[in-house]
């Protein structure tokens, strides 16, 4: 996915998490990191929130329309990284009118 040497830190994707909760509760942090580097970047935002040991809902906070099937397909590709089957539901959808797109992430 995502590598890069700029910081001295080697991979970024392996300093954000060992696990796929773990990465996904530091996925703002992520792309604030990534900001860092490319400073005209309007990154998207990411909160967790009803974190449990099997699950998470995913809050995507973003100016761009129409990326939420890219959110379903990153979110399971990241679980094909952490070796742990994703099941991702998407749970409102901005483009229906809802504030910002929510996902429910099931591993």
């Amino acid at each position: 996915m995502f590598k890069t040497d700029v910081d001295g830190d080697g991979d970024l994707m392996d300093a954000s998490g060992k696990d796929l909760g773990e990465f996904l509760e530091n996925l703002q942090n992520f792309h604030t990191r990534i900001a860092m580097f490319f400073p005209k970047l309007k990154p998207p935002r990411f909160e967790v929130s009803d974190r449990t040991a099997n699950s998470l809902k995913l809050h995507y906070h973003t100016h761009r329309a129409g990326l939420a099937p890219f959110v379903v397909g990153l979110l399971t590709g990241l679980g094909e990284r952490f070796e742990t089957e994703a099941k991702v539901t998407q749970l409102s959808d901005r483009g229906d009118g809802a504030e910002h797109d929510e996902f429910l992430v099931e591993w």
